[in-house]
């Protein structure tokens, strides 16, 4: 992809309730943070759902910081994100022995009367009910070690270690800091990611681009939590 094309990708990318907190950096028996589902090593969908607490912003912070995560986890380099329609593109060369690609969530029902091992039983709750908005991201994750294989999919990579240096403040203070804009993260995370592997030289990337990576931009660098 060229670099016209990822700074294209930025700009649409850019524009992509149970208790009294936000939901945190993990997962809960509630159904609500982080979910993984592994159909390769190197491809995983990724999904984070929030609580009525949880600000769209900071359930993108979470999701993007996962994914840059598992790619180090995984010993990937680079990694890239596919949404439903893109991963069905690409899903014969991903997968080519898969037959059975569909995600398959795990979800838990409590009976209301259901008496546990030990002797002890569920007692429901009931509410009132009112409507509460939530937020939730996924997306395909797609992960490469360097140099890139002949066969990697023709998409722009972004660079795990500029995220996860970006997002750690914010991630290991379970929210309390300010993180950088999204726009200015994905933008210094594609630029490292295509320097990276090779797709351009730092010396090729525009002064108007550089003015974003190096945080002199006011627009694109004010920061949102």
């Amino acid at each position: 992809m060229s670099f016209k094309s990822i700074v294209i990708a930025i700009s649409i990318a850019g524009t992509i309730g149970l208790s009294a907190c936000a939901t945190g950096y993990g997962s809960n028996m509630f159904g609500l943070g982080m979910k993984t589902k592994e159909f390769s090593d190197n491809v995983h969908k990724v999904s984070y759902q929030g609580n009525g607490y949880t600000s769209e912003q900071r359930v993108w912070n979470y999701w993007f910081n996962r994914c840059a995560e598992l790619t180090k986890e995984r010993g990937y380099d680079v990694f890239t994100l596919l949404d439903n329609a893109e991963f069905e593109k690409y899903k014969s060369k991903l997968l080519p022995e898969s037959t059975d690609t569909a995600s398959r969530g795990d979800h838990y029902m409590i009976s209301p009367d259901l008496e546990l091992s030990d002797g002890a039983k569920v007692i429901p709750a009931y509410y009132s009910y009112t409507t509460v908005t939530t937020y939730s991201m996924d997306s395909y994750v797609v992960m490469y070690k360097l140099p890139l294989p002949a066969d990697a999919i023709d998409e722009a990579f972004f660079d795990p270690d500029t995220i996860l240096t970006s997002l750690q403040p914010f991630i290991e203070s379970k929210g309390k800091t300010t993180a950088p804009h999204r726009r200015l993260l994905m933008m210094r995370s594609l630029v490292s990611g295509a320097i990276k592997t090779g797709e351009i030289k730092k010396s090729d990337v525009p002064s108007s681009v550089q003015t974003i990576i190096d945080g002199t931009d006011p627009v694109v660098n004010a920061p949102t939590n």
